[in-house]
């Protein structure tokens, strides 16, 4: 049988939630029925997919700050041309790109070539990145170029039928899928490592310091919760690459809270981390789908989660976890206060949550949904891309 080629397109392979879920999709894809490719606008970071695929391209638009927007605008002209030469040189029959500068890029190059059917990938709610005008119109008009459509959370998948107005038979959700087995309850002996005794109650976010992820309302719900917990202990770990730790730092400081927080400017292993908390706060102001809540759901934790994006859809409020508000600092604190206050059921919730991420978030069913997705779209081969008939049904 003849395998089918992917060409997969996205920033850079840093660490990041979409970039683990390609990684994992290109682990798990199927290679008796499918021929991977990756191309990266900067291959930094293209080790991580060694043995994963089949060929790596680079673009060489790296995500380095621009003189001017003549420069950003070359540049970018230039990478979109290079794209266009590979697909019409490789020929893949499917170009899967994801998040917005990919979406844009493939977009742009098959526009130019028309040999591949164009799947786009959103992960986030457009208020995340649509930061300015520019921006939104030309991921909203990449968007409504793509022939199909994925969004990773319901959310995701209502905004872009109602917001950039996609015809709903071109849009599905695909959940993002999360290793149960490498993130499991047990393992304790980070506890150690950062000096938390045992009658510690220890909080943490695991996030990438963005402006949206909101970590200034961790430190502000930690202050209120220490005030009433003396045992309370907090960790915050991720990428640092906006630049913001610092100022994070100071408004920690000038709250007299050093001692209490453990920071960990990224990790690699944030399966060593999760079993060491008692529980995990997502203060996050947008989301689409929330690749740490499904970490620390499979590692048994009950979670506090803003009802924001596509979280309501991983935390069953009262169940696995509570919702609050976003930006609401005090909610946060009496959310966590009220669960250390119960030992009992934050036990219950822990189980039930490692339970239902097992049950609905497998690695095993994002990568089938895809694969049915290529599938469905491949019998349709005959049919030009540009005149791709309408599919339902493909994943829910």
């Amino acid at each position: 049988m003849t395998r089918a080629t992917v060409a997969y397109i996205i920033g850079s392979l840093a660490t990041g939630g979409a970039e683990t879920q390609l990684l994992e999709l290109l682990r798990n894809l199927d290679r008796s029925r499918f021929r991977a490719a990756l191309v990266l606008l900067d291959c930094t970071y293209a080790t991580r997919a060694a043995g994963l695929v089949e060929s790596i391209y680079d673009l060489k638009v790296p995500s380095r700050p621009y003189v001017n927007r003549r420069a950003k605008a070359m540049a970018a002209a230039a990478g979109t041309m290079r794209l266009s030469a590979y697909l019409r040189r490789t020929r893949p029959k499917i170009v899967q790109s994801i998040l917005p500068h990919a979406n844009i890029f493939a977009a742009a190059a098959l526009a130019l070539t028309r040999t591949s059917l164009l799947i786009g990938c959103r992960r986030s709610l457009a208020a995340s990145y649509r930061l300015t005008k520019p921006l939104a119109f030309a991921d909203r008009t990449a968007s409504r170029r793509c022939n199909f459509m994925l969004g990773n959370s319901d959310a995701i998948v209502k905004e872009l039928v109602e917001v950039d107005g996609i015809p709903a038979n071109r849009v599905a959700r695909i959940y993002n899928g999360v290793d149960v087995k490498r993130f499991r309850p047990g393992n304790r002996a980070a506890r150690q490592k950062y000096k938390w005794a045992a009658e510690h109650f220890v909080i943490g976010v695991v996030a990438n310091f963005f402006p949206y992820k909101r970590h200034i309302d961790f430190i502000h719900a930690a202050e209120l919760i220490a005030n009433s917990n003396s045992n309370a202990r907090f960790l915050m770990a991720g990428q640092d690459s906006r630049g913001i730790l610092g100022s994070l730092n100071e408004e920690i400081r000038s709250r007299g809270m050093e001692r209490l927080f453990t920071i960990i400017p990224g990790t690699s292993h944030p399966e060593e981390l999760y079993p060491a908390l008692d529980l995990y706060l997502c203060p996050s102001q947008t989301e689409g789908l929330s690749n740490v809540l499904l970490e620390a759901g499979a590692c048994g934790l009950p979670i506090v989660a803003t009802r924001v994006g596509g979280n309501p859809e991983v935390v069953v409020d009262g169940h696995t976890g509570i919702l609050v508000e976003p930006c609401a600092p005090e909610s946060m604190a009496a959310a966590v206060l009220r669960l250390a206050a119960d030992p009992q059921t934050m036990r219950r919730m822990g189980n039930r949550s490692r339970e239902r991420i097992a049950a609905e978030f497998s690695i095993d069913s994002m990568v089938g949904a895809h694969m049915a997705l290529y599938d469905r779209l491949l019998k349709q081969t005959e049919v030009a891309p540009s005149q791709l008939a309408a599919t339902e049904g493909l994943a829910t």
